[in-house]
């Protein structure tokens, strides 16, 4: 009979404690009407108190389209709390379990979906973050850095709840990468695209060489999601990743939500560039023969009017008048990230080597005209830097392979 009673005055006390919350929600529901038809500014004061509640609210909603959304919690968690300050006074009490599962709700619906890593970060990295009832969706992958070999490896995992752009419910997504502040086509990696998705899983690795210390220093990564269509293809989201803070070796995990679209600003320091190459320079101190590999160029200027070159590579050795000291690579077509992997020979003695100067032009091979020049670099006892520290390398180390990255210059 008294639990009976118990759960009867339960029951009566819940039913006071709905009565009173909804009469407070009509309350401020009331005080928001009025203030918002006096003073037009009013809603924009009560977004900003709400934002110092005792969660972040800022981590779920930052776009401007989420302001009715704001407004609409302000006044579902001020009710709550004026009946929990009013009526609760115990957390066990059924008014509190009510409160806190309504709190809880609100909570779990904003929240994005536990990571499938245990290393995981949920950074802000980018200049806004949107909430996910923007409707961009979420986007999972990794950033990992090799200093030894100079690459930057990036993962695309998956997204989720992308937004759906074709007829059909669905959308086509791919994911396309840029390094920043220059968007351009030499850094321009993308997936596969996975068709009628709107939840895709990719797991694939995209790899930028020629990464340095410093490139990671000064640029950023910007990751956009689209929707591949016949022609063109549609924004679905972005994110952006400063690589200043990765460390060598360790593979760094990201979780997060899709932005709208942003400018890319212009940055004057970098359209100098001309691209990279790497060279792997040997000794055969047996066979007197200097060995230099032509591995890859990367981010060549683009000399085409489709953006793009047909590259290849010319080595000469100076001084001297041998056919055999001056030599080229195949041409490859459309690309300003060839790859080569190519092995040239020059006869010549240890003792003259330290007097010899390697000269590395890249050209873009045009049909019906003079070839375009794209960029240099040369590698002598005389040269500053790098390289002159490969070419010392090799002179001092007979029968090791010793490889570099150079930056290409302007200079014929």
């Amino acid at each position: 009979m008294e639990i009976a009673e118990d759960s009867d005055a339960s029951m009566a006390l819940s039913t006071s404690v709905h009565d009173q919350a909804t009469s407070e929600v009509n309350r401020i529901t009331d005080q928001l009407a009025e203030c918002s038809m006096s003073k037009p500014y009013a809603t924009k004061n009560l977004q900003h108190s709400d934002s110092a509640k005792s969660f972040d609210s800022s981590l779920y909603d930052s776009s401007p389209d989420n302001d009715i959304s704001k407004v609409y919690r302000f006044i579902i968690l001020n009710a709550l709390s004026y009946v929990f300050l009013h009526v609760c006074t115990c957390k066990c009490h059924p008014c509190w379990c009510f409160i806190y599962s309504e709190c809880n709700m609100f909570l779990d619906k904003n929240a994005l979906d536990k990571p499938v890593h245990e290393e995981y970060s949920t950074e802000q990295c980018s200049n806004g973050f949107s909430s996910p009832t923007a409707n961009f969706g979420s986007l999972e992958y990794s950033l990992l850095y090799d200093e030894t070999e100079e690459m930057l490896i990036v993962t695309i995992f998956q997204a989720s709840n992308l937004p759906a752009m074709d007829s059909n419910g669905f959308s086509d997504p791919y994911v396309k990468l840029h390094l920043l502040p220059l968007a351009n086509k030499s850094t321009k990696l993308r997936t596969s695209t996975k068709w009628k998705t709107l939840n895709p899983r990719w797991n694939e690795r995209l790899i930028y060489y020629g990464m340095s210390k410093d490139d990671l220093r000064k640029k950023t990564l910007r990751l956009m999601v689209l929707d591949q269509d016949r022609i063109g293809s549609d924004f679905l989201g972005e994110t952006r990743a400063p690589l200043k803070r990765l460390q060598s070796g360790k593979e760094k995990y990201f979780n997060v939500y899709l932005e709208k679209q942003m400018p890319v600003e212009k940055c004057d320091e970098f359209t100098e560039e001309r691209g990279k190459i790497l060279l792997a320079l040997c000794y055969d101190l047996q066979n007197k023969l200097l060995a230099v590999e032509v591995v890859r160029c990367v981010e060549l200027v683009g000399m085409d009017s489709t953006g793009y070159s047909d590259p290849y590579v010319k080595l000469t050795l100076k001084p001297g008048t041998l056919k055999s000291y001056h030599v080229k690579t195949e041409v490859k077509k459309k690309t300003l990230n060839p790859e080569y992997n190519r092995v040239f020979q020059f006869p010549v003695s240890y003792d003259e080597l330290a007097k010899k100067s390697l000269d590395v032009e890249v050209w873009d091979k045009d049909v019906g005209k003079l070839d375009d020049f794209i960029g240099s670099v040369t590698l002598s006892a005389n040269a500053k830097s790098d390289r002159l520290k490969h070419w010392i390398e090799c002179i001092q180390n007979p029968n090791k392979r010793i490889k570099k990255w150079h930056k290409l210059t302007g200079k014929v």
